[in-house]
């Protein structure tokens, strides 16, 4: 027996006048949080940090919203009703190692005046590898929330009916102007308002799915399983070889697992910059270790989402309009089945993980180049009469410069909307390179500048060729799996400094800056807490 009715053949999202409430009330939130925020500054440290004053809970919202995007919402669902539930044993395991993370780096940058992880690469090894690393980033979160703002325009498209660059503009204009008025304590608020509303919208998908099928858990299961859709896969003999033309193997998903926690409380300032508004070293950790769990059960409804759906559309249960592609399947269930006004929330919550992944990209990267660029090379003075005009000018122009890049995405529309997951897991290669630096900075302490910045660069310029050579390049059919790519670059960032400080050494004090002179520090009372030596 069919569970629905014959449902409508269009994908999108009909919004009704009580939907467009929920979308108003939601934006005239992030209004209100924005203008609140602009009162409270007196400096960048408020308009960056937020004063330091952030709570662990706000800081616990903000993390998760900043790591969650519209992509997530519409791409992991999609990856579960194409692939399965396989690559969701990255999330599970992941979050294993956010505690090693935190021991490992986190502690680094508290009880300092640290702005931006990139201090900590000047005070150990030296200027030219602090600048490196902090342009590393820069390029790495432009690609990104222009990537990110691009695809999310697609999905409004095909969701809602919305003209993409019209999309762009709108949204684009309305985040640049409540970041560069409200400054982070603006956009941790807002996040925390996005966040809230995020895990709304993925339960009231989830309840209204699972209404449908009975609350038929164990059967969604079973089919998928059935279908080579489950876990099934963790005890086949493929699983285990080390081949890299598979799509997902044990070594893929313990490189993944290890390196994205590592490098998101290393080398990611947009997660960074959100710990050190912390009240303490105590808030942020509690932070990174609840949102390490809670995000398994929340991001997890997703892929049950998506597995969801494929058994109501696949197993005979209701029938699917022939037009409905995996990546909208999504929408087309939302338009038929959520009454008003949850569509609304639905695009609320669309709206606020594509608001906090732009509004992170233009305050962090405006952090980055103030910080570490304008008033470390002396091009403005630290403290100045005009700091806070230079800091929301900064803001502007980064926004300005990630939405025009959405636009020429837009323009150009050259298949940059196929598979998005694979598309933003390869030009994250550069993250490993970023990672690999600062492993070797708390763990190599014969490693010395001049020696990691070699490795940086070439490690870097083999992260960004790689990319087209094995991927972009090569024939679909005879491309490695998309996680591999930045392996390589990685690679060589660690082993090479490590064969030149062998070949070439060098001294240099590390007193504070590395692991084993932490633990050798006298008053282990301290250790959680370093003081960086300048």
């Amino acid at each position: 027996m069919n569970f629905l009715s014959a449902s409508p053949v269009s994908s999108g999202i009909m919004l009704s006048m009580l939907d467009w409430i929920a979308i108003g009330v939601f934006l005239f939130l992030v209004v209100c949080a924005a203008m609140w925020a602009r009162f409270q500054q007196k400096g960048r440290a408020d308009f960056f940090l937020a004063g330091r004053s952030m709570s662990w809970v706000v800081v616990t919202f903000s993390t998760f919203a900043t790591l969650f995007s519209t992509i997530s919402f519409v791409a992991i669902p999609g990856e579960a009703y194409d692939h399965g539930l396989m690559l969701s044993l990255t999330l599970i395991v992941g979050a294993m190692f956010y505690p090693l993370g935190v021991w490992l780096f986190l502690r680094f940058f508290f009880n300092t005046q640290t702005y931006t992880a990139y201090e900590y690469l000047e005070r150990r090894f030296n200027l030219p590898t602090r600048l490196g690393g902090a342009m590393t980033y820069c390029i790495i979160r432009l690609l990104y929330g222009g990537t990110v703002f691009y695809a999310a325009a697609k999905v409004f498209e095909s969701l809602a009916g919305w003209p993409m660059i019209a999309t762009v503009l709108v949204i684009g204009v309305f985040t640049i102007i409540y970041t560069a008025t409200g400054g982070m304590k603006a956009v941790m608020i807002t996040d925390t308002i996005q966040g809230v509303i995020v895990v709304i919208g993925i339960g009231a998908i989830l309840y209204t799915l699972l209404q449908i099928t009975n609350f038929d858990i164990q059967g969604i299961y079973t089919y998928a399983s059935e279908n080579g859709r489950g876990y099934e896969g963790v005890v086949q003999p493929e699983f285990y070889r080390m081949n890299l033309f598979d799509r997902f193997s044990l070594w893929l998903l313990l490189i993944a697992s290890i390196t994205t926690p590592l490098a998101t409380l290393s080398a990611d300032q947009s997660v960074l910059q959100r710990l050190l508004a912390s009240k303490s070293y105590k808030h942020a950790r509690r932070a990174v270790i609840v949102n390490a769990f809670t995000a398994v059960p929340v991001v997890g409804m997703l892929w049950l989402i998506g597995i969801g759906l494929s058994f109501l559309y696949t197993s005979g249960k209701t029938s699917l309009p022939s037009n409905i592609e995996s990546d909208h399947v999504l929408g087309f269930f939302i338009s038929s089945h959520l009454p008003a006004p949850f569509p609304g929330l639905i695009t609320a919550a669309l709206l606020a993980a594509l608001m906090s992944t732009i509004d992170s990209t233009v305050n962090c990267i405006a952090n980055v180049i103030h910080c570490d660029f304008l008033v470390r090379l002396r091009v403005v003075g630290n403290n100045s009469n005009h700091e806070m005009l230079v800091c929301r000018l900064l803001s502007i122009l980064i926004g300005l410069v990630c939405v025009g890049l959405a636009v020429l995405m837009t323009l150009a529309n050259e298949g940059i909307q196929s598979n998005i997951l694979e598309i933003t897991g390869i030009w994250s290669s550069l993250w490993l390179v970023l990672l690999a630096v600062f492993l070797i900075g708390v763990l190599a302490p014969r490693v010395t500048g001049k020696h990691i910045f070699i490795g940086m660069v070439l490690g870097g310029m083999v992260s960004l060729y790689l990319p087209y050579t094995l991927y972009y390049a090569t024939p679909a059919d005879e491309r490695i799996s998309f996680m591999w790519v930045g392996v390589p670059g990685m690679l060589i960032t660690i082993t090479l400094p490590l064969l030149l400080s062998l070949l070439w050494p060098d001294v240099k004090s590390t007193e504070g800056l590395t692991l084993w002179s932490i633990k050798n520090k006298s008053n282990t009372s301290k250790i959680s807490d370093p003081v960086l030596v300048n």
